[in-house]
Protein backbone atom coordinates (compact mmCIF):
# COMPACT_ATOMS: atom_id res chain seq x y z
CA UNK A 1 0.00 0.00 0.00
CA UNK A 2 1.29 2.87 -1.30
CA UNK A 3 1.90 6.08 1.67
CA UNK A 4 0.66 8.85 0.82
CA UNK A 5 2.14 12.67 1.90
CA UNK A 6 -0.32 14.69 2.68
CA UNK A 7 0.68 18.12 3.92
CA UNK A 8 0.25 17.28 7.51
CA UNK A 9 3.05 14.91 6.54
CA UNK A 10 5.34 17.28 4.63
CA UNK A 11 4.79 19.51 7.66
CA UNK A 12 6.40 16.63 10.25
CA UNK A 13 8.89 16.04 7.63
CA UNK A 14 10.52 19.63 7.30
CA UNK A 15 11.72 21.19 10.41
CA UNK A 16 10.87 24.33 9.47
CA UNK A 17 7.39 24.59 8.25
CA UNK A 18 7.29 27.64 5.66
CA UNK A 19 10.20 25.58 3.96
CA UNK A 20 8.02 24.41 0.93
CA UNK A 21 6.99 28.03 0.24
CA UNK A 22 10.15 29.14 0.49
CA UNK A 23 11.95 26.93 -1.82
CA UNK A 24 8.88 26.81 -4.38
CA UNK A 25 9.56 30.75 -4.30
CA UNK A 26 13.43 30.66 -4.41
CA UNK A 27 12.69 28.10 -7.39
CA UNK A 28 10.45 30.88 -9.42
CA UNK A 29 12.56 33.15 -8.61
CA UNK A 30 15.17 31.59 -10.79
CA UNK A 31 13.57 31.02 -13.39
CA UNK A 32 12.50 34.59 -13.53
CA UNK A 33 16.35 35.71 -12.60
CA UNK A 34 18.22 36.21 -16.07
CA UNK A 35 14.81 38.73 -16.95
CA UNK A 36 14.81 40.41 -14.48
CA UNK A 37 18.40 41.04 -13.78
CA UNK A 38 18.47 42.38 -17.72
CA UNK A 39 15.39 44.57 -16.67
CA UNK A 40 17.53 46.05 -13.89
CA UNK A 41 20.50 46.44 -16.51
CA UNK A 42 18.20 48.94 -18.24
CA UNK A 43 17.06 46.88 -21.47
CA UNK A 44 13.13 46.75 -21.91
CA UNK A 45 11.04 43.80 -22.34
CA UNK A 46 11.11 42.52 -25.62
CA UNK A 47 15.33 42.55 -24.96
CA UNK A 48 15.12 40.75 -21.38
CA UNK A 49 13.44 38.04 -23.10
CA UNK A 50 14.81 37.52 -25.96
CA UNK A 51 17.84 35.16 -24.81
CA UNK A 52 15.56 33.10 -23.16
CA UNK A 53 13.30 33.05 -26.55
CA UNK A 54 16.39 32.06 -28.83
CA UNK A 55 17.65 29.43 -26.21
CA UNK A 56 13.68 27.96 -25.92
CA UNK A 57 13.69 27.87 -29.82
CA UNK A 58 17.16 26.07 -29.88
CA UNK A 59 15.94 23.40 -27.50
CA UNK A 60 12.77 23.08 -29.53
CA UNK A 61 14.45 22.63 -32.96
CA UNK A 62 17.10 19.80 -30.99
CA UNK A 63 13.30 18.04 -29.68
CA UNK A 64 11.82 18.23 -33.00
CA UNK A 65 14.96 16.59 -34.77
CA UNK A 66 15.19 13.75 -32.54
CA UNK A 67 12.13 12.16 -31.54
CA UNK A 68 14.20 9.34 -29.70
CA UNK A 69 15.45 12.70 -27.72
CA UNK A 70 11.88 13.38 -26.49
CA UNK A 71 10.58 9.82 -25.73
CA UNK A 72 14.26 9.03 -24.15
CA UNK A 73 13.26 12.45 -21.76
CA UNK A 74 10.02 11.60 -21.29
CA UNK A 75 10.75 7.73 -19.72
CA UNK A 76 13.63 9.38 -17.69
CA UNK A 77 11.61 11.88 -15.84
CA UNK A 78 9.10 9.40 -15.20
CA UNK A 79 11.62 6.92 -13.94
CA UNK A 80 13.32 10.25 -11.94
CA UNK A 81 9.60 10.53 -10.33
CA UNK A 82 9.37 7.01 -9.19
CA UNK A 83 12.95 6.99 -7.97
CA UNK A 84 12.25 10.10 -5.98
CA UNK A 85 8.95 8.96 -4.57
CA UNK A 86 10.03 6.19 -3.43
CA UNK A 87 13.01 8.40 -1.94
CA UNK A 88 10.55 10.55 -0.15
CA UNK A 89 8.69 7.65 0.86
CA UNK A 90 11.65 5.38 2.29
CA UNK A 91 14.54 7.83 3.63
CA UNK A 92 13.95 9.04 7.49
CA UNK A 93 15.42 12.43 6.60
CA UNK A 94 13.65 14.21 4.23
CA UNK A 95 14.17 17.67 5.13
CA UNK A 96 16.80 18.36 2.13
CA UNK A 97 15.24 16.58 -0.57
CA UNK A 98 11.93 17.70 -0.04
CA UNK A 99 13.24 21.40 0.10
CA UNK A 100 14.98 20.58 -3.27
CA UNK A 101 11.90 18.89 -4.65
CA UNK A 102 9.85 21.95 -4.11
CA UNK A 103 12.60 24.40 -5.46
CA UNK A 104 12.45 22.40 -8.54
CA UNK A 105 8.79 22.48 -8.86
CA UNK A 106 9.23 26.43 -8.78
CA UNK A 107 11.52 26.90 -11.28
CA UNK A 108 9.49 24.61 -13.75
CA UNK A 109 6.30 26.16 -12.80
CA UNK A 110 8.09 29.32 -13.66
CA UNK A 111 9.57 28.38 -16.83
CA UNK A 112 6.20 27.22 -17.36
CA UNK A 113 4.70 30.78 -17.13
CA UNK A 114 7.72 32.19 -19.13
CA UNK A 115 6.94 30.18 -21.96
CA UNK A 116 2.78 30.48 -21.74
CA UNK A 117 3.99 34.26 -21.85
CA UNK A 118 6.54 34.13 -24.87
CA UNK A 119 4.01 31.81 -26.64
CA UNK A 120 1.88 35.19 -26.55
CA UNK A 121 3.51 37.82 -27.34
CA UNK A 122 6.11 36.37 -29.80
CA UNK A 123 5.85 33.04 -31.91
CA UNK A 124 2.75 31.36 -31.29
CA UNK A 125 2.75 28.17 -30.99
CA UNK A 126 6.47 28.24 -31.65
CA UNK A 127 7.46 27.29 -27.62
CA UNK A 128 5.58 24.30 -27.36
CA UNK A 129 6.95 21.31 -27.49
CA UNK A 130 9.96 22.39 -24.72
CA UNK A 131 6.64 23.73 -22.01
CA UNK A 132 5.19 20.15 -23.15
CA UNK A 133 8.39 18.40 -21.57
CA UNK A 134 8.12 20.34 -19.03
CA UNK A 135 4.94 19.84 -17.82
CA UNK A 136 5.91 16.33 -18.00
CA UNK A 137 8.17 16.91 -15.72
CA UNK A 138 6.34 18.58 -12.93
CA UNK A 139 3.18 16.15 -13.20
CA UNK A 140 6.41 13.52 -12.60
CA UNK A 141 7.30 15.46 -9.78
CA UNK A 142 3.94 16.13 -8.52
CA UNK A 143 3.61 12.30 -8.12
CA UNK A 144 6.80 11.96 -7.16
CA UNK A 145 5.98 14.45 -3.75
CA UNK A 146 1.96 13.42 -3.04
CA UNK A 147 1.92 9.87 -4.88
CA UNK A 148 -1.24 9.00 -6.52
CA UNK A 149 -4.06 11.38 -6.85
CA UNK A 150 -7.07 11.19 -4.19
CA UNK A 151 -9.28 13.34 -3.16
CA UNK A 152 -9.76 12.18 0.23
CA UNK A 153 -6.98 11.74 3.28
CA UNK A 154 -6.17 7.75 4.43
CA UNK A 155 -7.09 8.67 7.74
CA UNK A 156 -10.46 10.75 7.12
CA UNK A 157 -13.59 10.15 4.89
CA UNK A 158 -14.23 13.97 3.93
CA UNK A 159 -12.48 15.74 1.20
CA UNK A 160 -8.81 17.22 1.44
CA UNK A 161 -8.10 21.03 0.18
CA UNK A 162 -4.35 19.94 -0.30
CA UNK A 163 -5.03 16.77 -1.92
CA UNK A 164 -7.83 18.59 -4.08
CA UNK A 165 -5.11 21.44 -5.18
CA UNK A 166 -2.93 18.32 -5.57
CA UNK A 167 -5.42 16.63 -8.33
CA UNK A 168 -5.91 19.50 -9.92
CA UNK A 169 -2.21 20.13 -10.57
CA UNK A 170 -1.80 16.57 -11.90
CA UNK A 171 -4.22 16.94 -14.47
Amino acid sequence: METVVDSQSVKEKISNPSAPVLALALGAALAFSEIIYRLLAGKNLADAVWPHAVRSLDWTMALRASPTLVSSLFVGFAFAGLLLREFIKNWPEKDIPLRVSYATLGLLLGLITIHFVMDVFYLRGAFLLLPTLMGWALVCLLLALGGLPRLHTPDRNRLSATRITHVLGVF
